[in-house]
């Protein structure tokens, strides 16, 4: 028998109310879902934002420019810490100025040499700075370029044109306090007194106390000047002959660690605060001088500012004030003032006899020189000839600096970035 064909039931129709009650749930979950969308990427815009505003930008905001070639702030960053990482911020709060300074040298050297045509190749560079333990910045880049540059352009560009051989002298030399003092000294020497002995009673500059004796050895004349910080004994030395002992000569501008007090304890507030005057001149023989002319009732404002060389008498016309008697072991100016001052054996209302002062510094004084040789064509050591290169790649540098300050700017190396390069640097 014949099975009945079953006819399919029609679709179940939504009511009016049940389809509108579908559309609002399809809409509420799209809507959830768009605001969950928005809500997320709001929260990574702003992540975003905040890392562009707090990290991107200020790291890479211009510290220096030179030319077109701009360095940020974490360029800096890297190139301190690769040259000086682990500087307490104190520290290199003070020093910062200097890298950023060797930053645009360092841009300014890498010019000038592809102009004389050196210019290293990238292997050549990441040879370089892989031997130097250096990490993969362009910091590092450029440190390494410079090391490659500098050995090149001192043995390829300076050394042809620095001569092996050139004229020099031998000599030794002191700078003492007066001319009599330096008119004694030669009459020693030429007595046939040993240089070297008379060092101790009578230099006064710190290279011959403490350094060598006086003893410069052989030098041409650049390398002299720079040992010695003064041309008038050079100059000297290279028109004099072998032998020669000089006459003292006379120098405004050198330093040395010597001068002589004149105190006066004009009143004494109590046994340990005192009023006092004094004036600190550069010789005995001027500390004299001037102590008679005190005496004699010439003007001590006047005195002190001409002669004095300590600051505070100089510009207080000799008036240092209320002098107090100091705890154990401190000094108040130095331990020569100290010990008269507040010594058992000091007057009041007179003038000192000259003090000596080895401790307090004062400028002027005479040289005594004694020319041991003298050639005009001797081989430079070792020493002085990697000196002189190291001279003809600074006179280099400082030319293109002179050509190249009007494309150097600095006016991005504020407080504020030199305060976020000194943070990343040490961690603070």
């Amino acid at each position: 028998m014949a099975k009945k064909n079953k006819t399919a039931k029609p679709p179940r129709q939504m009511t009016r109310r049940a389809l509108s009650h579908h559309k609002r749930q399809v809409r509420r979950q799209r809507i959830i879902f768009f605001s969950g969308v928005g809500i997320i990427a709001a929260v990574v815009l702003i992540v975003l934002l905040g890392w562009f505003l707090g990290m991107y930008r200020p790291m890479h905001a211009t510290v220096v420019k030179v030319g077109d070639r701009k360095f940020n702030i974490g360029y800096v960053v890297d190139y301190v810490t690769d040259l000086g990482g682990g500087q307490a911020s104190s520290i290199l709060t003070q020093t910062l100025s200097y890298y950023v300074e060797d930053i645009i040298n360092t841009e300014l050297a890498r010019r000038g040499a592809e102009e004389l045509g050196f210019k290293p190749s990238g292997g050549d560079i990441r040879d370089q700075r892989e031997q130097m333990g250096l990490p993969d910045n362009k910091a590092s880049a450029d440190i390494a370029r410079m090391s490659l540059l500098y050995n090149r352009l001192k043995d390829e560009y300076f050394a042809p044109q620095t001569p092996a051989s050139q004229a020099q002298v031998d000599i030794r030399a002191m700078l003492v306090e007066s001319e009599p003092v330096g008119q004694e000294v030669r009459r020693r020497l030429a007595q046939g007194e040993d240089f070297a002995a008379l060092i101790t009673d009578f230099a006064a500059d710190a290279q011959s106390l403490e350094e060598n004796q006086g003893d410069y050895g052989w030098h041409p004349r650049v390398i002299l000047g720079e040992d010695i910080g003064s041309a008038v004994p050079v100059d000297y030395a290279f028109g004099a002959m072998a032998g020669d002992i000089s006459q003292p000569l006379y120098d405004e501008n050198k330093s040395k660690r010597l001068g002589y007090w004149l105190i006066n304890i004009n009143e004494k507030f109590t046994t340990d605060e005192f009023q006092v005057y004094a004036l600190y001149l550069g010789s005995q023989e001027e500390a004299e001088a001037i102590r008679q002319r005190l005496e004699d009732g010439e003007d001590m404002d006047a005195l002190a500012e001409e002669y004095s060389q300590y600051s505070q008498s100089q510009q207080n016309g000799g008036d240092l004030g209320l002098i107090t008697r100091p705890e154990a072991d401190a000094v108040v100016v130095s331990q020569a003032f100290d010990d008269y001052v507040f010594g058992e054996e000091r007057e009041t209302g007179v003038w000192s006899q000259p003090i000596r002062d080895g401790d307090q510094w004062t400028t002027g004084g005479y040289w005594v020189v004694q020319v041991v040789g003298r050639e005009d064509d001797r081989e430079l050591s070792d020493e002085d000839y990697q000196n002189l290169l190291d001279r003809a790649y600074s006179d280099w540098l400082t030319n293109l600096q002179t050509e190249s300050a009007e494309i150097i700017d600095r006016t991005g190396f504020t407080t504020e970035a030199q305060q976020l390069i000194v943070e990343k640097v040490t961690g603070g």
